[in-house]
C-alpha cells in the first residue's frame, strides 16, 4: 500500500514491524524500508485521545489507543503489550503509523483535559497489559480499555457498544467525543 507522503511528491509505503510473535503495527516507511513519519499530528490538547487502526493480531486489526497526557512536551500514555505495563511513550510514534484519529471530548474545556490527563498520569501507570482486561478489572488493561477507565472516572462512558469489552473502534464511536484531526481514514470506511 502507498499513502502520500508530506512532500506533495512524495509516496510512502506501508509495512509491518512484529511487536510480538503475533502482533504487529504498520508503519509509514521508505524506499529503504526505513520508518518515516507520514503526517505531523499537531495543536493536541492535554486528555486528547489517539486512535490508530494501524494494529493487528493474527487476522484481526484491533487497532490502538492512548491519552495525551503532556501536550507541550509530547507524552501518551500507553498500554503497548506484553511483557510491557502501561508507560508513556512519545506522541511523535503517532506521525510514523499510517491511520491516525485525534479525538477530544465535546463542549470539554482545556481543565477538564489537564484533570483527565493527571489522573491517567498518577493512577495509570505501570498497570500490566492483558489483552482479555475487561472494564472492571482493576489489576489489568489493554490500550483501550485503560482509555476508556480514565474517561469512566469522569463519568465518560466511551465505549459505544456497551460490552464487555472496549476496542479502540468502539472509543472512536462515542457520542462524547469529536474528532479534532485525522490522518488515513477512509470517509466511506472509517473502520
Amino acid at each position: 500500500m502507498t499513502v502520500g507522503g508530506g512532500d506533495a511528491n512524495q509516496a510512502l509505503q506501508i509495512a509491518d514491524f512484529a511487536i510480538s510473535l503475533i502482533t504487529y503495527e504498520e508503519y509509514c516507511v521508505d524506499d529503504s524500508m526505513e520508518r518515516t513519519r507520514c503526517h505531523q499530528i499537531t495543536d493536541v490538547q492535554n486528555g486528547d485521545i489517539l486512535i490508530s487502526k494501524s494494529s493487528h493480531t493474527l487476522l484481526y486489526r484491533h487497532g490502538h489507543a492512548g491519552i495525551v497526557v503532556d501536550a507541550a512536551n509530547g507524552l501518551v500514555l500507553e498500554a503497548i503489550g506484553y511483557g510491557t505495563p502501561s508507560l508513556i511513550q512519545p506522541l511523535d510514534k503517532w506521525n510514523y503509523f499510517p491511520t491516525v484519529k485525534v479525538l477530544r471530548l465535546k463542549d470539554a474545556d482545556e481543565a477538564v483535559g489537564d484533570e483527565i490527563a493527571q489522573i491517567a498520569l498518577t493512577k495509570y501507570q505501570g498497570i500490566t497489559y492483558d489483552i482479555l482486561a475487561h472494564r472492571q478489572d482493576v489489576d489489568s488493561t489493554h490500550c483501550s480499555d485503560i482509555v476508556w477507565k480514565v474517561f469512566n472516572e469522569f463519568g465518560y462512558d466511551l465505549d459505544s457498544t456497551g460490552g464487555i469489552f472496549v476496542s479502540p473502534q468502539d472509543i472512536s464511536k462515542s457520542e462524547y467525543l469529536e474528532e479534532v484531526m485525522s490522518f488515513g481514514f477512509s470517509n466511506t470506511r472509517p473502520w
